[in-house]
């Protein structure tokens, strides 16, 4: 019977999380058609000079930085849940991946619905929270650290255009009002890490204290910037660096992967490396197979 039940859970679990992670995509290719001919609402005009100094195009730097960062989360979460799907931590780490991808790129503006965009935008940055807390076996401990996502359920449902007003201190720091959002933001931020160095310290053991020390490196290389430049900015602070802390932020998207890679077969995170190993080689094998039968079929014609 509680077989049954356990399996019952799993499949549904499973099953939201497939449904989350099309979501996500329909979310990212209908937004980012919207925002890719104006980029304007997504430029940080401090990065910006960065890379306009560099020749760089705004199209390119979503691309590379928004774009490749959540296909990356996408493939990987898919790979995961169709061969794990009955593992609930597993699930867990694929349905996190694409949350934080997805509210990293940005897509979310693009959906010109405001309800929607916002109930999008509450939900992506709730499930980030109870991923921060709950990694890496999705159950949370301490059970104080449970606060941190029901605080961003009551404010997701208090205030939906809570993301939106963080979204613009991020692109505009000269706007006002954004404190509280700041302040709020920074507060659930501040009680997930507690709860995770909590755990780290007094509950995990140690194979997961050393997946733990590398997944949230990529992490807080990829978070942290955020919140500092709002909270800057909301206090009035005038400092010049905003640019490469944000640049920061946009490396720390790829170094995320490394991280989990490292997690996965090093300390065999969730025993994912066996199937990491598989995919990898059988997208190896697929490449090299049809290389050799289009490389042939392409430069023939050219060559007679």
């Amino acid at each position: 019977m509680g077989t049954t039940r356990e399996t019952a859970i799993g499949s549904t679990w499973a099953a939201a999380a497939w449904v989350f992670v099309a979501a996500a995509v329909a979310v990212v290719v209908v937004g980012m058609s919207n925002l890719y001919p104006r980029p304007d609402a997504l430029r940080i005009e401090s990065f910006a000079k960065l890379y306009r100094q560099l020749g760089l195009s705004d199209s390119l730097m979503i691309t590379v930085f928004l774009v490749l960062p959540f296909s990356f989360a996408v493939v990987s979460a898919c790979a995961i849940l169709s061969r794990r799907s009955h593992d609930r931590s597993s699930v867990f780490l694929a349905v996190g991946l694409v949350a934080v991808y997805l509210f990293f790129s940005g897509a979310i503006v693009g959906i010109g619905v405001a309800l929607v965009r916002n109930l999008l935008a509450s939900i992506t940055v709730v499930t980030i929270v109870w991923f921060l807390v709950g990694f890496p076996t999705a159950s949370i401990v301490p059970r104080w650290g449970k606060s941190a996502p029901l605080a961003a359920i009551v404010v997701a449902i208090l205030d939906p255009s809570f993301d939106a007003r963080l979204r613009e201190m991020l692109t505009d720091p000269t706007r006002s009002g954004s404190g509280g959002a700041a302040a709020i933001l920074l507060a659930i931020f501040g009680v997930s890490i507690a709860a995770q160095v909590t755990r780290y310290r007094h509950h995990s053991t140690r194979s997961e204290q050393y997946q733990t020390r590398w997944v949230f490196a990529g992490l807080m290389l990829m978070l942290v910037p955020a919140p500092i430049v709002i909270g800057l900015s909301a206090s009035g602070t005038s400092f010049g660096f905003a640019g490469w802390l944000v640049l920061a932020s946009a490396l720390g998207s790829f170094v995320l992967p490394a991280a989990v890679f490292v997690a996965v077969f090093r300390y065999h995170l969730y025993d994912l490396d066996r199937l990491v190993g598989r995919t990898v080689t059988y997208g190896l094998v697929a490449f090299v197979v049809g290389s050799a039968y289009a490389l042939p079929v392409l430069l023939l014609p050219t060559l007679l």
